[in-house]
């Protein structure tokens, strides 16, 4: 029964770790913060800021959710709205 538990658990974890983790993609060489939304992203949540290293398919790093949505300003200087 604690085998049954153990691997319940497990498979679990693997399920809701994989699912959770949706990678972020810059599908563009264009370094700076980006819109989730952006047409230069791939994959990344609508209303988040991210930041691109200029690598073409490379992980985005992601700021944190914009409370007010997300405000494109120019190819590389997105921001959250005031």
């Amino acid at each position: 029964m604690k085998f049954i538990t153990v691997a319940t658990a497990i498979v679990a974890f693997v399920a809701l770790s994989s699912s959770a983790d949706a990678a972020c993609i810059c599908v563009n060489r264009t370094a700076g913060r980006h819109c989730g939304e952006s047409n230069l992203m791939s994959g990344c949540k609508r209303g988040h800021i991210y930041q691109c290293n200029g690598t073409m398919n490379s992980r985005a790093h992601e700021y944190g959710h914009c409370a007010k949505g997300c405000q494109q300003l120019d190819v590389s200087n997105d921001r959250c709205k005031p």
